[in-house]
């Protein structure tokens, strides 16, 4: 068998191969799309600020955040900018209050905001991050529920694990991952 026949018989084979499976994801996305849509994915990141104030007992947080989301879905959909801005309490700030060596009752109440780049569509996703136990001033873990999906992420405060940033600080970021419904 020469060189030439086995290279003409790999193309051809991954030809089919590639044919095949495209056919066989563009049936599925056809039947499925009607009864079951496909999945989307977002992952997101964002940065800004955040303050806390209060009691070493009810600790009120207050942020704003900007950034980008990616979105994993099929067909391949753009970058989204995503603001995150709210307010909430938890129960102290763990050690940096001396109260629990863990922050307790995380509830944040946010307005989240995705703005598709090349469309400009914005949706519009009020949304709770909460936790009944956080880890911070390491990271705060959350769970995301919004109105178009859910999903969990933490929060990472860049004081170096610091207590109390008196608006000298303020830096966060904010990593997140969420299914959407719509």
């Amino acid at each position: 068998m020469s060189k030439l026949s086995t290279i003409r018989r790999i193309l051809l084979t991954g030809t089919a191969i590639l044919g095949a499976t495209g056919t066989a994801v563009l049936a599925l996305e056809t039947s499925s799309s009607a009864v079951n849509p496909v999945p989307v994915v977002r992952t997101c990141t964002a940065t800004g600020t955040i303050y806390f104030g209060g009691t070493a007992t009810t600790t009120t947080w207050t942020l704003n955040a900007s950034g980008s989301c990616n979105v994993a879905t099929f067909p391949v959909q753009p970058t989204e900018t995503v603001t995150l801005t709210g307010t909430g309490t938890s129960g102290g700030l763990g050690t940096c209050t001396g109260t629990l060596p863990v922050a307790t009752n995380l509830d944040l109440t946010t307005d989240v905001n995705y703005t598709n780049t090349v469309t400009g569509k914005v949706i519009h996703d009020p949304s709770t991050l909460s936790l009944p136990i956080t880890t911070f001033p390491i990271t705060s873990p959350f769970i995301k529920a919004g109105t178009i999906g859910s999903g969990a992420g933490t929060v990472f405060i860049h004081i170096f694990a610091g207590c109390g940033n008196n608006g000298g600080k303020p830096s966060a970021q904010f990593v997140w991952t969420e299914d959407d419904d719509q």
